[in-house]
């Protein structure tokens, strides 16, 4: 079936040690080698091949010909760094791409902002044009979710029957794109997911008992206060029996509480009243790691 599939994550690490996005790249890599990477990059265009023997090369160096520090040095805007004040390399987000029939794409981003308060978390996301793979992709956001320390995590798509909600709430501001902020999270939860990883700030705010009393179709803890929610047996569900994926996601809304989902007539335009943030709808506190 073809049909947009996003998955996502939001983890409480910055992504900026190499060794976090490299431990997250690796076991997508391990998970999902139907998906693997063939062309990776900073920024577009995406044209330095993929080798996931050699994933160090996802990290810019951080001195020498080619690295930011010299590039920034070129433009004027640092001055050359003594030696014996280099830290070290530190991970940029990386975008990465495949073509062909397992056609894929996404990126893992590092944190938005330097201080914990106003920032974001690191987020890892992909998207695929098929469903075939439902129970590697399932496996995989599980995995992940709980490998990266993930406050919130999805499974889900937008067909054109979608599109109407997913834009009205944030959750794709352009064409069909599912992608969640935690600039948004901060705000409301923008819908119930087909397939959703509550973790430890929402566990906390809605009560672990009480997510696992959810109905919807399978409700399980998959570690310490984290928890996967699924609303059908079937990603295609999402498409082929619309109405019914809606039931569903009206039903756990209901049950979770609907003053901690998006309502448009209590939204806001959240970019100019950052102040209400937990005042209209009920928010988690994040607990993001520092660097």
């Amino acid at each position: 079936m073809a049909l947009n599939v996003d998955l996502q994550m939001l983890s409480v690490r910055s992504l900026r040690r190499p060794e976090d996005l490299l431990s997250a790249v690796s076991l997508q890599c391990g998970m999902l080698p139907e998906y693997l990477p063939q062309k990776f990059g900073w920024s577009e265009p995406l044209k330095l091949s993929f080798d996931p023997k050699h994933l160090e090369k996802l990290i810019p160096s951080a001195r020498g010909p080619g690295s930011l520090h010299e590039a920034a040095i070129t433009v004027g805007v640092v001055k050359r760094m003594p030696p014996e004040r280099d830290q070290g390399a530190r991970a940029q987000t990386v975008w990465w791409k495949r073509a062909g029939k397992q056609q894929a794409r996404g990126g893992w981003v590092t944190r938005w902002g330097k201080e914990l308060a106003g920032s974001t978390h690191g987020s890892i996301g992909l998207t695929v044009f098929e469903t075939r793979y439902q129970d590697k992709l399932i496996a995989y956001l599980k995995a992940g979710a709980m490998s990266n320390e993930c406050d919130f995590g999805f499974l889900d798509g937008c067909p054109e029957a979608y599109k109407p909600y997913a834009r009205s709430n944030e959750l794709a501001t352009a064409g069909s794109r599912l992608f969640v902020t935690t600039h948004i999270l901060r705000h409301w939860l923008p819908d119930m997911m087909w397939a959703t990883v509550l973790g430890p700030a929402y566990v906390r705010m809605f009560g672990k008992e009480h997510i696992l009393k959810a109905p919807a179709y399978l409700a399980e803890e998959i570690g310490h206060e984290v928890i996967y929610l699924q609303l059908t047996p079937r990603l295609e569900d999402i498409d082929e029996r619309f109405d019914d994926v809606m039931a569903a996601r009206q039903r756990v809304k209901l049950h979770l509480g609907m003053d901690a989902f998006f309502q448009p007539e209590l939204a806001y335009e959240w970019r100019e009243h950052r102040e209400n943030a937990g005042r209209v709808f009920r928010v988690p506190e994040f607990v993001l790691m520092p660097d």
